[in-house]
C-alpha cells in the first residue's frame, strides 16, 4: 500500500511538474514558437541578418499561398 502511494505521489509530481513548464514555455512538444522555423528563414533571409524583413515575409506568404493553391488543385483533381 505505502509503495503504491509513493508511486503514485512520484506520477503525479512529474505530471505536474511537466505541465508548469509547458505552460511556461520552457521547451517540451507544445512550447510555443515565436515566427518561422530555421530552415525557412533561412531559406528566404536574403540580407543575411538572421530575420525576416518586410519583403521577405511578403515572399514567405506568397510562397505559401502558391503551395496551398497546389495542394487544393492536386486535390480537387483526384
Amino acid at each position: 500500500m505505502k509503495t503504491t502511494q509513493l508511486l503514485m505521489t512520484g506520477i503525479a509530481t512529474a505530471v505536474a511538474l511537466t505541465m508548469t513548464a509547458n505552460a511556461q514555455g520552457k521547451g517540451g512538444c507544445c512550447a510555443k514558437r515565436h515566427g518561422p522555423p530555421k530552415h525557412i528563414i533561412e531559406k528566404f533571409d536574403k540580407d543575411g541578418d538572421g530575420k525576416l524583413n518586410e519583403e521577405e515575409r511578403a515572399a514567405l506568404k506568397a510562397a505559401m499561398q502558391q503551395r496551398r493553391e497546389a495542394i487544393k488543385a492536386k486535390i480537387l483533381e483526384r
